[in-house]
């Protein structure tokens, strides 16, 4: 779990890697999310799945734009100013949304911000830097075919054998 970009990862058959590294993560104070992908049927469940789990605020605007804002800037009493790690379960299971390159970008923009606390112009938000990765768990059948379709203008994805990563780099588009 880094500052250092990318934060976006693809993992398939990884429980043993995880479970020591995140206990480490843990042991240190960072906080760890569990989410499941079957919950993530449409946008609007995505949406709703982060925003119970990370008390967005009342104004959260339900869309991907809004997504990123409130991941990039979780603050508040129960946060403490942790790094946090995201873990996705059955990743498979949104490999065919047709939302899935819009939600790793918008993951990866949260990240970004977040690690780096910079606005959209660049500048500095006053909060400070708050480590964020987001991590996708699939079973190694299913990897491949899963990150070929993460497709999104800006998103660019590295495959290696049993993982992968995603980053922005705008004007680029991942091909399938």
């Amino acid at each position: 779990m880094s500052r250092e970009g990318p934060w976006v990862f693809f993992l398939a058959d990884a429980e043993g890697f995880l479970g020591r590294n995140v206990k480490s993560f843990s042991d240190r104070g960072g906080l760890v999310f569990r989410m499941d992908a079957a919950k993530f049927r449409s946008p609007g469940d995505v949406f709703r799945e982060f925003s119970s789990r990370l008390i967005f605020p009342s104004y959260f605007g339900c869309n991907w734009d809004a997504l990123a804002d409130c991941l990039s800037r979780v603050h508040g009493s129960w946060h403490g100013g942790r790094d946090m790690v995201f873990l996705i379960d059955n990743s498979e299971l949104i490999q065919e949304a047709d939302f899935l390159g819009v939600l790793i970008s918008s993951l990866s923009e949260a990240a970004e911000n977040s690690n780096f606390q910079l606005d959209t112009d660049g500048e500095p938000t006053g909060f400070a830097p708050v480590a964020q990765n987001f991590i996708f768990l699939t079973k190694k059948e299913f990897l491949h075919g899963l990150v070929r379709n993460v497709r999104h203008r800006n998103i660019c994805v590295d495959i290696f054998e049993d993982f992968a990563f995603a980053y922005q780099q705008d004007g680029i588009m991942v091909s399938g």
